[in-house]
């Protein structure tokens, strides 16, 4: 894969990071105001009833906000990601370019499997989905695609 791809990807994964923590920030706002969101579709079908779970804080009633979580976890994609897009083949954090895009892939399994947990407290604890939620989570597995285009050309852009 050329540096011009691996710079495209790494705009798209910006970009749907972007999204990402605006979704993520919506859902915190809804998650403190109060107010109801427009994705209160249906019974089990509900931003609210999940983000006014227990469960929307890790752990659960800790006062931590997953939404928040949501938000840093993007940011860890964001930050690398722009400064790799800087001219120039020196290091980014102190970590070799193609380090940065191992350990952003590495990052990328674990909220993947972050995820999946989440998931199954929707379906199987709280018995509701939140399609707010579902997108944050189809948003990490079309980055995490993008990270690992660049880990297999070598991240040499």
């Amino acid at each position: 894969m050329e540096g011009g791809k691996v710079n495209r990807n790494l705009k798209v994964i910006i970009a749907l990071s972007v999204i990402a923590i605006i979704i993520s920030g919506y859902l915190l706002y809804i998650k403190y105001s109060g107010n109801k969101s427009f994705c209160d579709i249906a019974e089990g079908i509900s931003c609210d009833q999940v983000s006014q779970s227990p469960y929307s804080e890790l752990p659960a009633n800790s006062g931590i906000p997953i939404a928040g979580l949501g938000i840093i976890a993007f940011l860890i994609y964001i930050i690398p990601a722009a400064l790799m897009l800087r001219p120039g083949d020196g290091k980014i954090l102190g970590f070799e370019r193609r380090a940065v895009h191992r350990l952003m892939l590495l990052w990328g399994a674990f909220s993947f499997l972050f995820y999946i947990y989440l998931t199954y407290l929707e379906l199987f604890v709280i018995y509701a989905i939140c399609p707010l939620c579902v997108v944050t989570f189809i948003i990490d597995i079309i980055v995490v695609v993008f990270i690992a285009q660049n880990v297999r050309s070598g991240g040499k852009g």
